[in-house]
């Protein structure tokens, strides 16, 4: 997994920023991550805290945003990082994320089948013990990059933004809607913590709003209630 990381992450964005630059694009806007910011001293992350990143995942996107920026610091490219919170929801049936790796198709599908559904640790440092994430419907985020593009053609604006609601909830928040719109009795199991899980990780989201006029609309209940489609 290592290896696709830099592959895709470090390799893929050296090839298109610079095929970009070689074919005259201006404008450029990148897939980013919050993993950047790891496990922060509040929770709450801007875009000037540090970055500490825990996973390779993380690390390889740090690479990425740095490549842009020197496209971006020597005038070749007007571009962005957006720093995209946990992306959820769906605009149509068709476009449900169905991946087994994140965790509210995950607990839709466990619900569905009645299968086992699991929390991986409740002993963090929250107010229900379970990890708190910052959720943003999809829709939202195809706003944030509309915005983005916007703004590119009219300002120079900072070269990463936090794209999130700036609003927390636990992972057993999460199921518990789940469940309830659902109508699931499956009860969470809790199990150990994954290695490199950071407690609380929430946008601040002030500067997206100030620079792309962009704020988050779409709800929890909206995003779990989409994802059931």
């Amino acid at each position: 997994m290592r290896d696709e990381y830099i592959d895709s992450n470090v390799k893929g964005v050296e090839i298109l920023t610079e095929l970009a630059t070689q074919a005259g694009v201006k404008y450029f806007i990148q897939s980013s991550t919050a993993a950047v910011y790891g496990e922060s001293k509040n929770g709450y992350v801007s875009e000037s805290d540090d970055q500490n990143p825990i996973s390779t995942y993380a690390k390889t996107k740090i690479a990425a945003e740095i490549i842009l920026n020197n496209k971006i610091n020597t005038g070749k490219l007007l571009g962005v990082s957006l720093r995209y919170f946990n992306v959820a929801g769906s605009a149509k049936k068709s476009l449900i994320d169905k991946s087994k790796d994140n965790l509210i198709p995950m607990a839709i599908e466990a619900a569905r089948r009645q299968a086992e559904l699991f929390i991986f640790g409740d002993d963090y440092e929250t107010e229900d013990g379970t990890c708190v994430r910052d959720y943003l419907h999809v829709s939202d985020l195809a706003v944030a990059h509309l915005q983005a593009s916007k703004a590119l053609e009219m300002k120079s604006i900072p070269m990463a933004l936090n794209i999130g609601t700036g609003v927390g909830h636990s992972v057993r928040s999460v199921m518990n809607e789940i469940l309830r719109q659902s109508a699931s009795p499956l009860i969470p199991k809790v199990i150990n913590r994954r290695q490199g899980d950071p407690a609380f990780l929430v946008a601040r989201v002030d500067l997206a709003k100030t620079e792309l006029e962009f704020k988050a609309t779409r709800s929890l209940e909206q995003i779990i209630s989409t994802s059931l489609l």
